[in-house]
């Protein structure tokens, strides 16, 4: 989504680096979300290193509701400060389109 000009994704919410314009947005299962992950949202909104230890934190949490048959989701966030992409570019896949969001 287009976020060119906001200092925060909403009133009181996720902060957003100067400079981004796009917003990729994905969910998924948390054991492939977090494998993605290098950051985390911290109480106080700044972003922190997820360490080894965070992952394996989520995880047990994750497990804790999947034991009771609840099913979890992860939810990631990048911003771009443009399309990783060429949009131009008729020739790229969706595949390709979508592993340029990944780099």
């Amino acid at each position: 989504c287009d976020v060119s000009g906001r200092a925060e994704l909403c009133s009181n919410g996720m902060p957003l680096a100067k400079g981004s314009s796009l917003l990729s947005v994905v969910k998924g299962a948390p054991n492939f979300i977090l494998d993605y992950c290098t950051e985390q949202l911290a109480e106080d909104g700044s972003s922190k290193p997820l360490t080894d230890s965070d992952r394996a934190a989520v995880l047990d949490i994750v497990d804790k509701y999947s034991c009771r048959a609840l099913r979890v989701l992860a939810i990631a966030t990048r911003e771009f400060p443009s399309m990783p992409f060429n949009e131009r570019n008729e020739d790229l896949s969706t595949d390709q389109k979508f592993e340029a969001f990944r780099c």
